[in-house]
C-alpha cells in the first residue's frame, strides 16, 4: 500500500507497483471484443473507497487516452451509471458504503453490455482469492487481486474486455 501511495504522490502512474499476488485464472466470460489499447478514449468508471487507488487508476488509465471517472462506493457508481454510459467498470469488492458484489449484480442486470473488472485484497470474511472467485461467479468478466502491477491491471482490463493484452 505504501508503494501505491508513493506512486500516486509522485505522479508517475506508469511506474511499478509492488505486487503481492497474481491475478486469478478463472475461465473467461465470453464477451464481444473491445480493443482497449487500440482504440483511445473508452469510458471507464473506477469504483474504490481508497482515494490512493482511485487517483492511481485514473491517472494511469488517462495516460492511455481513456476517459476515466471515479466513485467512492457502489451507490455513487449506480447514480453515475444512470446518467452516463461507461464501457468498463473497475470496481473494488469491499467498500464501507455499498460493496462491489452488489454493484456487479446490478451491472449484470441493468447494464449487461458494460464490462466489469473486479479488484480486491479480500475482506473480513473472505480472502482475496475467495472474493475474486465470488466476483466472477456474480458476473465480473475478470478479476485481479490488490495490490497489482500495471501489467497485471492491463491484462485484467484486456480479459474483461475480451482482448489479448499488448503489455
Amino acid at each position: 500500500m505504501q508503494e501505491i501511495a508513493r506512486e500516486a504522490n509522485r505522479g508517475e502512474p506508469r511506474g511499478s507497483v509492488e505486487a503481492m499476488s497474481s491475478s486469478h485464472n478463472a475461465p473467461p466470460v465470453p464477451v464481444e471484443p473491445l480493443p482497449v489499447r487500440q482504440r483511445k478514449g473508452i469510458s471507464i468508471l473506477v469504483v474504490d473507497d481508497l482515494d490512493v487507488y482511485q487517483d492511481l487508476l485514473v491517472r494511469f488509465l488517462e495516460s492511455f487516452g481513456h476517459k476515466v471517472t471515479s466513485a467512492s462506493n457502489s451507490h455513487a457508481a449506480l447514480e453515475m451509471l444512470e446518467h452516463e454510459e461507461f464501457e468498463l467498470v473497475i470496481t473494488d469488492i469491499f467498500m464501507p458504503e455499498g460493496d462491489g458484489f452488489g454493484l456487479i449484480m446490478k451491472l449484470h442486470e441493468r447494464w449487461p453490455k458494460v464490462r466489469v473488472l473486479a479488484i480486491s485484497a479480500g475482506g473480513e470474511f473472505l480472502d482475496g482469492n475467495d472474493s475474486i472467485r465470488t466476483a466472477r461467479a456474480l458476473g465480473a468478466h475478470a478479476a485481479i487481486k490488490k495490490p497489482f502491477t500495471p501489467p497485471e491491471l492491463l491484462e485484467g482490463i484486456s480479459r474483461a474486455c475480451g482482448v489479448r493484452s499488448e503489455a
